[in-house]
């Protein structure tokens, strides 16, 4: 046998033995292509019809087109569901050949909502036929597994470690009409995602630390997301449609994390700003891997936006901490003495160091969060303007109206009801 380059041998042995027991564990089937796209290998029984949906679908030319290669698990996703992992098998710097497990189906995919993708399709009646034979033959894999077998793939190939959040996914189903309505969820396909004991107290806690971090602009949140398995799918709205459900819960956390960032110091409206940002981007969506990888946008936008709101360099680590303590105190009845006692100054001192790294009072600090917070309730929630006024603290509701018009331009009234955002 000629030599091998660099240490192709041993990962083409890792590889093999990664199929085989991805095919035991999973029934997930493994393919290797050439460069251009020409198969070399595959576990599959359906070989040939499955490989006329990955190259029918565009995911194997996506793969395949990418510059400089996959370096990284690739989700490649059809609007239909059927999803693959692919990676590129590199001699040194070169991609050799790429790998690909799969195809297999999420979760909360429905079938019903299969056929209904299939009938829209050009295809005579026989040849939806197989194709609904085929996917309803598919493994069916919760995302944390798939997250699992794309991270050992990339050890198999690379043997270095990986986390979920360095996956690269498909922006668009090529090929496939996109994921409108699918039809009502069929439950035989739950049984991966059943919640284990526990499981809903384990996901509030991971949430919990996200939007801490968001709050605190924390630039380690990578390493909290990933601990947090950054991988759980569970869906909070049950229409039948897995992409619709997908979006519903982009949007309900899209909101948590806009709130994360005000409380962290972010002016309400630049938050309100990129809230309605990423709304357009999650309904823009066409794939559960494009919702996935926005939600990784998503957070880092939002941490990255605390984070710069509260690192200028002028204003004093003192004076920082003391905005941040009226900002989680803005409901209170504040005073100039608990708030320059959280900074560790005398009032007179504080009032003056205040003033001069901030461009204003204390007071007028203190009014314009609270007029920020109002902002917030009128578009977010159905209070009234009396309502708002007491939460507030403010000593009536037409000097709550007067200090709004005068600062904003509008009555609070008249803001709530010109917002786009409003709900």
């Amino acid at each position: 046998m000629g030599e091998m380059s660099y240490d192709i041998l041993p990962r083409q042995v890792r590889i093999r033995t990664l199929s085989e027991q991805l095919y035991a564990a999973a029934q997930v089937n493994t393919w290797s292509f050439t460069n251009a796209g020409d198969l070399i290998y595959a576990n599959c029984l359906q070989e040939a019809d499955h490989l006329k949906v990955l190259k029918d679908s565009g995911c194997l030319d996506y793969a395949c087109l990418q510059e400089g290669g996959c370096r990284f698990p690739t989700i490649l996703s059809t609007a239909c569901g059927v999803l693959w992992i692919a990676e590129h098998f590199y001699d040194r710097e070169t991609a050799a050949f790429l790998i690909l497990a799969g195809p297999f189906l999420l979760s909360h995919t429905s079938l019903s909502a299969v056929e209904q993708e299939l009938s829209k399709m050009d295809l005579d009646l026989e040849d939806q036929k197989l194709l609904q034979l085929l996917i309803g033959d598919l493994p069916v894999l919760s995302v944390s597994v798939m997250n699992l077998i794309g991270r050992m793939l990339h050890f198999a190939i690379t043997e270095r470690p990986i986390s979920s959040s360095d996956f690269v996914f498909q922006r668009t189903a090529g090929g496939l009409p996109s994921e409108r309505e699918p039809a009502k969820q069929d439950s035989s396909l739950l049984y991966e995602d059943t919640p284990l004991p526990g499981e809903p107290d384990r996901l509030l806690i991971e949430e919990k630390l996200i939007l801490k971090a968001i709050s605190e602009g924390n630039p380690e949140f990578q390493e909290i997301m990933n601990r947090a398995k950054n991988g759980n799918n569970s869906l909070l709205t049950s229409t039948g449609s897995n992409l619709r459900d997908g979006k519903n819960t982009l949007l309900i956390f899209c909101h948590q994390c806009s709130r994360a960032s005000i409380e962290g110091g972010l002016p309400a409206a630049s938050a309100m700003a990129l809230q309605r940002s990423f709304m357009q981007k999650i309904e823009q969506c066409r794939t559960m891997s494009s919702l996935m990888q926005l939600n990784q946008e998503m957070v880092s936008a939002f941490v990255r936006a605390v984070h710069d709101h509260n690192t200028t360099p002028k204003i004093s680590p003192e004076i920082i901490k003391s905005c941040k303590y009226i900002r989680s105190h803005i409901l209170d009845d504040l005073s100039l003495e608990e708030i320059s006692s959280s900074a560790g100054y005398s009032e007179y001192y504080f009032s003056r160091k205040f003033r001069r790294e901030m461009g204003m009072k204390v007071s007028d600090y203190i009014r314009d969060k609270k007029l920020e917070y109002a902002k917030m309730l009128l578009t977010s929630t159905g209070k009234s303007v009396q309502e708002i006024s007491d939460t507030l603290r403010f000593s009536s509701r037409n000097y709550f109206s007067r200090i709004f018009k005068e600062k904003v331009g509008l009555s609070p009234v008249e803001y709530r009801e010109v917002r786009p955002d409003r709900r």
